[in-house]
C-alpha cells in the first residue's frame, strides 16, 4: 500500500526493500507492485535462515530489549545496503492500529498478557501483572498499540537511527488518537482499511492480500465473511502449515529442522554460554525449561538473554 499511495501522490524516486524466504508472498506480491509501478525493488532472501547466526549486532541495535530474531532480519539486511544515496527510511510501523489489527471482535475487549506472547510457556510467572495491566489499558487495542507496537515493532526504527532518518506516519498522535475513537466494530475485520482502499486507492485491488491469499475487492471482502470463505481461509491454512509456507517470511521451524549449520550454531551457542546463568538459579531453570518445552522462538529468547548478560559482565567486568 504505501508503494501505491507514493505513486499516486507523485513521488518517484522510490526503492523497495522486500526480506523474506524465497518465493513467499511477501517477495512475489511486492516484486508485481514494484514492477507495475515502475520503481526499484531490494529483494533479500532469507532462505535456510543463517541470517539467524549474526546475534551481537541484532542485541546490539536495541540494546537487548527485543528477542534478537525479531529484529535481526532487519539489522542483517540493513548492514548489506549503502543507505548514504537515499533520503530517508518510510516504513509501515504500527500501521496495525489504522488497519484495526488490534481488534479481534466488534467490542473492545479487556487486555491479555497471553494475547502478544512469543512463549506461553512460562505464562505463570508473569500472570500477577494481569490485574495491573486491567488497570493502566483500558481495553485491548490501547495494550496492544504501546506493548505490541511501540515496545517492540518499534524497535525495528531504534535499530536504523545509526544509519538514516526515518519516517514515521503512523506514530502521529493525531492519527493514533483517531483511529482509537472509532468504534471496535467498524475496524474489526480491517472492515475501514479494506473499504478505504476500495474507495481511494482501487489499483491496489489489483494485487493480492497476503492475509487472505486473494485480492481485497469488495467481492472477496464479502466472500471471506462466508461460510465458504471460512472453509477457504481453513484449507490455505493448512497448506501454509503442512506444505509451502509461503505466507511465512521466517519459517523458523523448517529452517531449524533442515538447516543442520544453522541448528548446530543455536545449539552450540547455548551451550557455550549458558554457564552465564549460574549466578542466576530461578532464571537458569527457566530457561532450562523453555529449551526443553519450546521451539527455535524459545530458543532464541535464551540467546538474548545469554548475549546481553555477556555485554553486561564485558562491561561492568
Amino acid at each position: 500500500m504505501i508503494g501505491v499511495a507514493a505513486k499516486k501522490l507523485g513521488y518517484n524516486d522510490i526503492t523497495s526493500i522486500t526480506f523474506s524466504e524465497n518465493y513467499s508472498r511477501d517477495e512475489k506480491i511486492a516484486r508485481e507492485i514494484a514492477a507495475d509501478f515502475k520503481y526499484d525493488s531490494i529483494f533479500r532472501s532469507f532462505n535456510n535462515g543463517n541470517y539467524l547466526m549474526n546475534v551481537d549486532d541484532a542485541v546490539t541495535s536495541n540494546y537487548g530489549q527485543n528477542i534478537y530474531s525479531g529484529a535481526v532480519h532487519l539489522v542483517s539486511t540493513n548492514d548489506l545496503i549503502n543507505f548514504d544515496k537515499f533520503g530517508f527510511i518510510f516504513n509501515g510501523n504500527i500501521a496495525d492500529i489504522m488497519h484495526g489489527d488490534y481488534i479481534d471482535a466488534p467490542v473492545h475487549n479487556k487486555p491479555s498478557i497471553d494475547n502478544w506472547m512469543y512463549s506461553k510457556i512460562l505464562k505463570d510467572k508473569v500472570s500477577f501483572i494481569q490485574s495491573d495491566i486491567e488497570k493502566k489499558y483500558s481495553n485491548e487495542e490501547k495494550f496492544a498499540i504501546y506493548n505490541r507496537g511501540i515496545n517492540g515493532m518499534y524497535n525495528g526504527s531504534v535499530s536504523s537511527f545509526h544509519i538514516s532518518e526515518t519516517c514515521e506516519p503512523f506514530l502521529e498522535q493525531d492519527l493514533i488518537a483517531y483511529c482509537t475513537r472509532m468504534k471496535p466494530e467498524l475496524k474489526y475485520k480491517e472492515a475501514a482499511f479494506l473499504k478505504m482502499i476500495q474507495k481511494y486507492y482501487p489499483e491496489a485491488t489489483n494485487y493480492k492480500w497476503q492475509k487472505w491469499n486473494l485480492r481485497p475487492t469488495k467481492f472477496n471482502q464479502k466472500f471471506m465473511g462466508t461460510f465458504a470463505g471460512k472453509v477457504f481461509r481453513v484449507i490455505d491454512g493448512q497448506i501454509q502449515r503442512f506444505g509451502s509456507q509461503s505466507n511465512n517470511m521466517n519459517p523458523f521451524e523448517k529452517w531449524y529442522a533442515t538447516n543442520e549449520v544453522l541448528r548446530n550454531f543455536i545449539n552450540n551457542y547455548i551451550k557455550e554460554n549458558f554457564n552465564l546463568l549460574d549466578e542466576y538459579k530461578e532464571l537458569k531453570n527457566d530457561c532450562e525449561i523453555l529449551l526443553k518445552n519450546g521451539k527455535l522462538i524459545e530458543k532464541t529468547q535464551v540467546i538474548t538473554l545469554l548475549n546481553f548478560i555477556k555485554r553486561i559482565n564485558d562491561i561492568y567486568g
